[in-house]
């Protein structure tokens, strides 16, 4: 049996770059299907970044998801939590 849905997608997005060497970005997502708004999505990613040498800086990222009628075994909330290093050619 096949389904088909019309979803809306709106977001909303914020940067943040207190100095040079920190910056915090966000952006969460809405996404109700269009004939039932009681069946939606929501999903939100965020990351701080902070400058530790010329070109090296740390990254933290959240990701986080919650879906109101997720497919069969899968959880309605999930999340995702990482740490890094990452290098810029400038």
């Amino acid at each position: 049996m096949s389904k088909k849905n019309l979803r809306n997608s709106s977001y909303v997005s914020f940067s943040l770059y207190p100095n040079k060497n920190v910056s915090v970005i966000s952006t969460t997502y809405y996404q109700p299907i269009l004939e039932n708004f009681n069946d939606y999505r929501i999903s939100n990613q965020s990351s701080l970044r902070v400058g530790m040498f010329k070109n090296i800086s740390l990254k933290v990222s959240y990701t986080f998801t919650y879906d109101t009628f997720p497919a069969v075994g899968t959880p309605s909330s999930q999340y995702d939590f990482s740490t890094g290093l990452s290098y810029s050619f400038d």
